[in-house]
């Protein structure tokens, strides 16, 4: 039996919101045994899902920051 791990970071978090929303987030964060976090926004996330929260709350909190997040992207100009 395999050990999955998952390395968390900002693009591939907003890959899978983008993807199919946060239903698609809950499913990347919830499936593999282990989560490895990467960089500060990652982090922030991980924050708030480890956090002692009602998990709607959680699940509430984590899409809009990355709703905040895209919309920053959208903004950028390249």
């Amino acid at each position: 039996m395999g050990f999955n791990k998952r390395y968390i970071g900002k693009d591939n978090l907003l890959s899978q919101y983008r993807q199919g929303g946060i239903k698609d987030v809950m499913s990347y964060l919830t499936r593999p045994d282990a989560l490895i976090w990467t960089g500060e926004f990652a982090e922030s996330i991980s924050e708030i899902y480890y956090s002692d929260l009602p998990e709607n709350h959680v699940w509430n909190k984590i899409e809009k920051k990355l709703k905040n997040a895209l919309g920053s992207e959208e903004n950028l100009v390249y």
